[in-house]
C-alpha cells in the first residue's frame, strides 16, 4: 500500500475515533467527523471501537441530531462540505430529511412515506401548509409551557401523540422524521432522546404482552434463541427446514425475513434448533415445529442432490 493511502486511512480512523468520543459527550461534530460517523453501522462501533449497544445507539442518535443541526446551520451560512447532507428532493412534511432513509430496515414505513409524498404532490401549497401547521400545533399543545424542561410524563405524552398518529410499530421512525420540528418548538436534545426511549419502551411492553398472552411462550422463546422470544405474529415470516436422522426429526434449521412492520425476528440470521436447545426451554422439537406450522411459517423441503458429470477430454 502506498504511503499516501496509509496516511489517508490513518487520518480517517482518527477522525472516526474522535467523532465517537465527541458523540458520547454530545459535543458538536465537524462536517468531516459527521461524514465518517454516518458511514459506519452500530455493529462496527461495537466491534471496532469498544462500544456496547447503548453507547452505539447514543453515537448514532447524536450523529442524526448533528446532521439536523448542520443542515439548519447551512440554511444561513452555506458550506460546500454540507451539500451532500441533503436528499435530492426533500419531500418530508416538516423537515428536509430523505423520505426513503429507512427503506432498507423499515420497508413498510417507507411505503407509507411514499404514499404521503404522493398525497402531498396532489395537494395545493395552502393545503400542505395547513396540514403542517395543524401537526405542529398538535405537538405544541402536548408540550408544557416551558418545553426546555420536560418531565417523564411529558416524554410519555409526546410519545403517545406519535403512537396515536402513526401506530405503535411505526411511531419511532416517524418520530425521527419530526425531531427537527420538536427542536424548533424548544425541546432539548436530551428530552428528544427520552421521548424516543418512551416510544421504544411502549413497543417493548406491547411485545412482551403479546408473548405473555400466548399459550406457546416456551416455543416462541426457543425459536427466538439468543435474540429473545419472537412474537406470535412474526412466526409467519420464518422459514424452517427439518433435519432427520434415521427417519426422525432431530433438529431443524430456521431463518427469518423482514416483516411488513419492519422487524427482523431473528436479527437477519440462520441457526439450528436441536433437541438439547428445546429441552433447555422446557419444550420439544415436535411442539416447536407444530407452533411453526400453525403460525404459517414456510417449510423448506430438502433439495435433491445435484449430480455432476465429470468433464470429458478428448
Amino acid at each position: 500500500m502506498h504511503t499516501n493511502n496509509r496516511r489517508f486511512l490513518a487520518e480517517a480512523k482518527k477522525d472516526l475515533e474522535l467523532a465517537v468520543i465527541k458523540s458520547l459527550c454530545r459535543a458538536p461534530l465537524s462536517p468531516d467527523e459527521l461524514h465518517e460517523l454516518l458511514s459506519v453501522a452500530e455493529s462496527d462501533l461495537i466491534r471496532d471501537y469498544g462500544c456496547d449497544l447503548y453507547m452505539a445507539e447514543t453515537v448514532k442518535q447524536h450523529a442524526k441530531q448533528e446532521q439536523f443541526r448542520l443542515r439548519s446551520q447551512n440554511q444561513n451560512t452555506p458550506h460546500e462540505d454540507l451539500t451532500d447532507l441533503y436528499p435530492d428532493k426533500p419531500y418530508t412534511r416538516t423537515s428536509p430529511i430523505n423520505e426513503l432513509s429507512g427503506v432498507k430496515h423499515r420497508l413498510s414505513v417507507a411505503r407509507q412515506q411514499i404514499r404521503r409524498v404522493i398525497r402531498e404532490q396532489v395537494q395545493t401549497w395552502a393545503e400542505r401548509q395547513a396540514e403542517m401547521d395543524a401537526w405542529e400545533k398538535k405537538l405544541a399543545a402536548t408540550l408544557p409551557k416551558d418545553p426546555s424542561d420536560l418531565s417523564k410524563a411529558d416524554h410519555e405524552a409526546v410519545a403517545l401523540v406519535f403512537i396515536d398518529e402513526y401506530g405503535l410499530d411505526q411511531a419511532d421512525a416517524f418520530f425521527e422524521d419530526d425531531t427537527n420540528t420538536l427542536a424548533g418548538l424548544g425541546v432539548q436534545r436530551d428530552d428528544l432522546n427520552l421521548v424516543g426511549y418512551a416510544i421504544t419502551h411502549a413497543q417493548n411492553k406491547a411485545l412482551q404482552a403479546n408473548i405473555a398472552a400466548s399459550p406457546n411462550k416456551k416455543e416462541l422463546e426457543a425459536i427466538g434463541g439468543s435474540y429473545g422470544p419472537v412474537e406470535p405474529r412474526e412466526v409467519e415470516y420464518l422459514t424452517y427446514q427439518p433435519i432427520r436422522k434415521g427417519g426422525k426429526v432431530v433438529a431443524f434449521q430456521i431463518e427469518d425475513s423482514e416483516t411488513p412492520w419492519g422487524t427482523m425476528p431473528l436479527g437477519h440470521s440462520t441457526f439450528t434448533v436441536n433437541d438439547a436447545w428445546a429441552k433447555q426451554h422446557g419444550t420439544t422439537i415436535d411442539k416447536i415445529i407444530s407452533v411453526l406450522e400453525k403460525g404459517g411459517a414456510t417449510l423448506r423441503k430438502k433439495r435433491k442432490p445435484i449430480k455432476h458429470s465429470p468433464v470429458q477430454y478428448d
